[in-house]
């Protein structure tokens, strides 16, 4: 067994930000191990990705090219997985829990008989070598951890969940080798085909894919107010997020609740509304490139860790930003 591989999701010729996060807790392993990262790209016609990985810090770059896998089909996707985890048999396989990733990452355990670990959140090496897996459990209210245990273990697969690290940028020396694989896929056995694709609303994206998060708290007031949020992050084209309690007054569904207990975010822009700041809440969002806070309470503690902070009624504030972004995008001029 030798080497990490982390699998870095493209669409339409573009890597996904998410992939950052995986090769950083990937590359962190890899120091701790003494190990080479290996970054997996599938798709058709991609080798310029690689041109523009120079400074990623991976050691390799294995470029699996298919017509089959243009885009995300399940079969051809595993497929092609399991065929480089055979041929290379890496320690550890990090996948994102993104929806794609999150099936690709089940299909291929499932396939290989190995062991899968989901929604990780930290990964790290014990005294006698193991790697150790952190993900919570029970709601959030419990950390467990889990260990791969090479080499009595099998290759094991780990989906990481989004927002748990900071990608670093890298100004790394190496360049990194490149890969050209082709696979032969047997697409006859896939009882699965793409119809067609068609893009989401910005609202509907989890959590912790969204660039913009709008959240709100106890200080929303009401299940009618939170259509309020839906709109800016729309606006936005974002998402909405809820703090716990807004989660338990049934304002919102539970898979939108950020915190120690719901999910955990860095998003570039976080606009806390009615929310005050409680420890459980901030872990999971602590983290944001830019926090915006919108509470009555001038000494709400949710200020302490905002970029701006606006005091004032959040049904006021939240139109007006509304139409400014309206009109703004309607003159094509940003201000």
């Amino acid at each position: 067994m030798n080497g990490i591989f982390v699998v870095m999701e493209q669409h339409e010729g573009l890597l996904d930000e998410a992939s950052w996060e995986i090769v950083e807790h990937g590359r962190s392993l890899a120091e701790k191990l003494n190990q080479k990262l290996c970054g997996v790209i599938m798709g058709s016609g991609i080798a310029k990705l690689a041109e523009n990985l120079d400074q990623s810090g991976l050691d390799e770059i294995c470029l699996i090219d298919s017509p089959y896998l243009s885009r995300y089909s399940p079969e051809p996707y595993t497929q092609a997985l399991s065929i480089l985890i055979q041929e290379r048999a890496p320690l550890i396989v990090l996948i994102g829990a993104t929806p794609n990733g999150s099936d690709l990452a089940s299909r291929v355990a499932a396939r290989l008989r190995v062991g899968l670990v989901s929604e990780c959140i930290g990964f790290g090496v014990s005294e006698d070598g193991a790697i150790v897996m952190e993900k919570p459990t029970y709601e959030g209210k419990v950390l467990a951890t889990v260990s791969f245990i090479p080499p009595d273990a099998k290759v094991g697969i780990a989906s990481v969940q989004l927002g748990t690290v900071e990608a670093k940028e890298l100004v790394s020396a190496k360049k990194p080798q490149v890969t050209n694989l082709t696979p032969q896929l047997d697409t006859d056995k896939s009882s699965l085909r793409l119809v067609r694709s068609f893009r989401i609303d910005p609202v509907t994206l989890p959590l912790e894919e969204s660039e913009v998060v709008v959240a709100g708290g106890r200080g929303v007031g009401s299940k009618d107010n939170f259509k309020i949020l839906e709109e800016a992050a729309r606006a936005l084209g974002g998402t909405v997020g809820a703090s716990r309690i807004a989660v338990d007054n049934q304002w919102v569904h539970r898979e939108r609740q950020v915190g120690q207990s719901g999910k955990t975010v860095n998003p570039k822009l976080y606009i806390a509304c009615g929310i005050s700041g409680a420890t459980h809440h901030v872990l999971g969002m602590k983290d944001s490139k830019f926090i915006v806070a919108i509470n009555t309470d001038p000494g709400a503690p949710i200020f302490k860790v905002s970029d701006v902070y606006i005091v004032g009624d959040l049904v006021e504030i939240l139109p007006a930003i509304i139409t400014e972004i309206e009109q703004e995008k309607k003159s094509g001029v940003r201000k």
